[in-house]
């Protein structure tokens, strides 16, 4: 029977994650379907989609044992959640199950489902936070969630973005570690993706809100 050798993944920015599968999982948004950056390199093949499916289904599966995926979260200060891919309406009691057992971890990252960031978010735990993350073709519905949000992908041609204290954090388009040519900056841009800071730990604005 398959099972990882490690839970978490690991990427020189966001240092650990938990990896998920995106079909499946994903509500995406028209921008998405064409600019998706877990459709490209090694966080699609074929191994790792393996791992993220296997991943999923244990969270699903064993939400309220989780010890080994609690042992790898424990020592660390923060963790991104949905790496790739999104959670599930069933993952919720897990990722909780997690934030309860490993309190002095930080469990971040983004959604593009409000419902999902809203059971979560509201959760007493302080060391969840969840963006919900938007572009310029996230349907209405969406910006009307009230809690935080991310911009992303940012594209050359958005040049002039909402004009809103939701927005804490925007990710300009980037592939393989290169921001998009013609993308130009904006001062709430992820300094990691422009290799201004070396990763997400030494910056933190995706949680520190």
């Amino acid at each position: 029977m398959y099972k990882p050798q490690r839970i978490l993944s690991e990427n020189s920015k966001t240092d650990y994650s938990l990896n998920l599968p995106v079909f499946g999982h994903c509500i995406p948004t028209p921008l998405c379907l064409t600019h998706c950056y877990a459709k490209t390199g090694r966080i699609c093949m074929k191994h790792s989609r393996k791992k993220q499916e296997w991943v999923s289904k244990y969270l699903l599966v064993q939400p309220y044992g989780l010890k080994d995926l609690i042992l790898e979260c424990r020592p660390l200060n923060n963790v991104r959640l949905c790496g790739s891919g999104d959670l599930l309406n069933g993952h919720v009691s897990g990722i909780k199950k997690l934030a309860n057992e490993c309190p002095d971890t930080m469990f971040w990252g983004m959604t593009r489902k409000t419902t999902i960031a809203n059971r979560l978010n509201d959760f007493y735990n302080e060391n969840i936070k969840l963006l919900v993350s938007v572009d310029h073709t996230s349907p209405d519905k969406t910006w009307y969630y009230e809690g935080a949000l991310c911009f992303g992908p940012r594209m050359p041609e958005d040049t002039v973005l909402p004009d809103d204290d939701r927005i804490k954090v925007v990710f300009p388009y980037h592939v393989h570690g290169h921001v998009g040519k013609g993308v130009q900056t904006h001062k709430k841009d992820c300094k990691a993706v422009w290799h201004k800071i070396s990763g997400c730990r030494e910056c933190g604005r995706c949680w520190k809100w």
